[in-house]
């Protein structure tokens, strides 16, 4: 699953707290996920904030259910 599947298929993600923390444009985050601009800095928080929400959903399914 790439980026942008991810972030679609897990959502939660907020593109404009991404691009506020690091101080640039949410169109620039928008870019860098659709794979128009690279930037490793904003892919590697877009991958953590990722993983924190498939951690916070997996949290929420296991308090509901075990």
């Amino acid at each position: 699953m790439n980026l942008k599947q991810a972030y679609d298929f897990y959502q939660g993600v907020k593109l404009s707290e991404v691009a506020k923390d690091l101080a640039v444009s949410e169109a620039f985050v928008s870019q860098v996920l659709s794979g128009k601009r690279s930037s490793a800095q904003v892919t590697t928080e877009l991958r953590q904030r990722i993983e924190n929400r498939i951690t916070e959903l997996k949290s929420n399914l296991c308090s509901q259910s075990c």
